[in-house]
């Protein structure tokens, strides 16, 4: 999942999901972060996974050395891991809805309610990471999703 915020850090790039994988049906039409399935046919890592599904959903191209990893989280009773990348891009970037899934800027001030699980912690990671430029920590599950 990538969380891309502006230079200006005032707005982060989220989409909303209109299919939701199977074991996750309570994200249904939820804003969420961009991300999706690792592919070992087009991805060689994790960060080429959040690199092509941000393209994918938005039509946007990040550099690959403009984004890092801070974060991971583990769902085993989903069968789920995510890796969690960052990122800053210019205010200006257009999105485009590439596929039946909205996707939009959201101001930071007033991020929509309706998100998956605890998407404004994980935004709130992400900001702190772009910040002190960390590196790479596991993130508990019990501390961001009602399980």
């Amino acid at each position: 999942m990538s969380l891309i915020v502006d230079y200006q850090r005032t707005k982060v790039a989220l989409i909303k999901k209109k299919k939701a994988p199977p074991k996750l049906p309570e994200m249904l039409n939820k804003w969420n972060a961009i991300g999706g399935k690792f592919d070992p046919q087009k991805d060689k890592s994790h960060r080429d996974t959040a690199l092509r599904e941000f393209n994918e959903e938005t039509g946007v191209i990040l550099n690959p050395d403009g984004i890092f990893q801070f974060g991971d989280i583990y769902m085993p009773n989903k069968y789920m891991h995510c890796s969690l990348w960052t990122g800053l891009v210019d205010g200006n970037t257009q999105l485009k809805q590439m596929t039946i899934e909205p996707v939009a800027w959201h101001s930071l001030d007033n991020l929509p309610n309706n998100m998956v699980f605890d998407v404004a912690e994980f935004i709130a990671d992400a900001l702190d990471a772009l910040d002190k430029k960390q590196q790479h920590q596991t993130i508990a599950v019990k501390q961001y999703l009602q399980l």
